[in-house]
């Protein structure tokens, strides 16, 4: 799979704790993104059990042959390996792609119900043959290890545990998401201050691994209790009940990374540790810090060439006081949704459904706070400006994809962001799910 843009949104058929979502297939981005993200909103069984496990990257290789200790020809064999197992996995998901247009095209046509009798059997054989082809690839790729290197291969199924586990229900609990062992290599620390953690990384390593685990273990009962298949199931209850398990398992893992966040702190210096903070900061409210319309907006605004002194001194004092006002809203914010995710009332997550629970008046009042922040500050910017000036400014972009439920009766519409770092590492950027009415 290809390295996304910096910031790519992506709609997906969506089998979620018993939730079938059917998206339209209008534009072949649509159906790319049913393929390039069907990892991550699968049920957890069904990544452990059913080929929906997280996609093997280039970048994934790197890793496990660095863990193996791997010679050049062992790399060069483990490319070509990968690169086979890439082009098998490509032409499954086109298959499984074509599969699901023609049933959205039946649909169209008003055989709604072939939707719900034949999508299941689809993602059934395009999950039995991803798994497939993905364990050829692991049995060959330990096919050319030495004895010695074999010794080392628990390393790289704990890799793959810590690889998987925002496939599921990701976002459910901010800074559950968190990986430490793949965040510290990115803040470029100095080896000093990197040789300082390694008890600590080990030891975590395998914190982790026994929540991870434990959470595949019980989704594996779930699944044997379902026979294996995947269902469409609109019991309520059972979608309640499987996303309260799923919360309280990210907490678990969430309070995990922020033990271990506090420990190696502890063991570096001022600087090391005040990277450290910030990023796991960042990374575990993603939503809340990733980079407002308003600093977007000034940063253009104070870059035309064209502004006068009255502009450029109103735009300094307006980005000075959004910058205070900012920070201090952040941090209310933060405070308010990691309070309603711990007591269970942050709504649905990604999944706002009828009975899915409401959220705290708190962390409703903070998110108003900001938006409208946001919204006012952006407003003054403008207006700071004259017409010609506004049209070279960034647009607001949209987070909203309408998708529709079989039957007509209700649409939603899911917002999905997956960012990617330098390096092209992806990671899930939280989404939204909301009901709107369309119609019947």
């Amino acid at each position: 799979m290809s390295a996304l843009s910096r910031v790519s949104k992506v709609s997906a058929f969506v089998v979620m704790a018993g939730l079938a979502v059917v998206p339209s297939f209008q534009s072949q981005a649509l159906a790319r993104g049913l393929e390039s993200r069907a990892a991550s909103v699968q049920p957890r069984a069904q990544s452990a059990r059913s080929g929906f496990a997280t996609e093997i990257t280039k970048r994934s290789l790197d890793r496990y042959a660095a863990l193996l200790g791997m010679d050049a020809t062992q790399k060069e064999t483990a490319a070509a390996l990968h690169q086979a197992y890439a082009e098998s996995s490509k032409v499954a998901s086109e298959e499984m792609q074509e599969s699901m247009k023609a049933l959205q095209e039946e649909a169209e046509d008003g055989e709604r119900g072939a939707l719900f009798e034949k999508m299941p059997e689809i993602m059934r054989k395009y999950g039995e043959k991803r798994s497939g082809l993905q364990k050829s690839f692991f049995d060959d790729l330990k096919s050319v290890l030495t004895p010695k290197q074999e010794e080392s291969w628990p390393k790289v199924e704990r890799l793959r545990r810590r690889e998987g586990m925002n496939s599921g229900m990701p976002g459910m609990v901010s800074g559950s998401g968190i990986d430490m062992t793949d965040l510290l290599p990115k803040l470029k620390l100095p080896e000093a201050e990197h040789a300082k953690l390694t008890d600590a990384v080990e030891q975590y390593e395998q914190d982790l691994d026994k929540l991870l685990v434990e959470r595949e273990k019980a989704d594996m009962e779930r699944e044997g209790k379902d026979g294996g298949q995947v269902k469409m199931d609109f019991d309520m209850e059972k979608i309640k009940a499987r996303m309260e398990d799923a919360r309280l398992s990210s907490i678990k893992v969430r309070d995990l990374n922020r033990q271990y966040e506090r420990k190696m702190a502890a063991l570096l210096g001022d600087e090391a540790r005040s990277k450290l903070g910030d990023e796991f900061k960042k990374r575990s409210f993603r939503q809340i810090f990733k980079e407002p319309y308003p600093t977007k907006l000034l940063g253009a605004a104070m870059k035309l060439d064209d502004l006068d002194a009255n502009q450029r001194k109103a735009l300094d004092a307006e980005k000075e006081t959004y910058e205070r006002e900012l920070t201090s809203m952040n941090e209310k914010w933060m405070q308010a949704l990691d309070k309603a995710e711990t007591e269970g009332k942050a709504g649905g997550g990604m999944f706002m459904m009828p009975g899915m629970g409401s959220e705290s008046e708190e962390l409703v009042a903070a998110r108003k706070a900001r938006r409208e922040l946001d919204d006012k500050t952006a407003e003054r910017v403008k207006t700071a400006l004259n017409e010609k000036q506004r049209e070279k400014l960034p647009k607001k972009k949209s987070g909203n994809t309408d998708v529709h439920l079989a039957g007509g009766g209700t649409g939603v519409t899911v917002t999905n962001t997956i960012e990617s770092d330098d390096e092209g590492d992806e990671e899930s950027g939280g989404g939204r799910m909301m009901f709107i009415r369309a119609g019947g």
